[in-house]
């Protein structure tokens, strides 16, 4: 009997802690040249900035990076043409232009309403394989805090 690989659920390059992801997920994600390569998994999905690893099987020990899949990753990158809402089209540039001009963003309203009119896809269009809000609300965050500081208030100041 062959005894099963152990499950290495930790980032094989910085040690985060990975995130499940379905294996249609890594499908839709990868280059198409990578696809036919794909182990059974189970994948994870590295949430760190840091890092420029997206996917790794954690049995067979697959690892995929930034330069392996189709677009742009909300939780590696920032700027333009970088989507937050993979499903919407909500994009990150136009965020921050929202955040740094009036204080903050309609980008979570405009994709929950949007949900319930259509409904989304997150499995198969975000990378991360789940709901954006989550990485929109600290992004908007993240662009709060940078008005405060380029408008000069204290971060307090709120």
């Amino acid at each position: 009997m062959k005894e099963a690989s152990p499950l290495h659920t930790k980032c094989p390059r910085d040690g985060c802690q990975g995130t499940p992801v379905e294996r249609v997920t890594v499908q839709h994600h990868l280059r198409p040249e990578l696809r036919g390569l794909l182990g059974e998994g189970p994948f994870h999905f590295c949430e760190s900035a840091d890092c420029s690893v997206v996917y790794f099987d954690a049995v067979g020990g697959a690892v995929y990076e930034i330069a392996d899949v189709l677009l742009p990753v909300s939780y590696k990158a920032q700027g333009i043409g970088v989507p937050l809402c993979y499903c919407f089209g909500v994009m990150d540039d136009a965020v921050r232009r929202q955040v740094l001009d009036g204080g903050t963003s309609t980008a979570p309203q405009h994709v929950k309403a949007r949900m319930e009119a259509e409904g989304c896809h997150c499995v198969t269009t975000n990378p991360a394989g789940r709901c954006c809000l989550g990485v929109i609300g600290r992004r908007i965050q993240i662009y709060q805090q940078e008005r405060q500081v380029s408008r000069g208030e204290s971060l307090r100041d709120g």
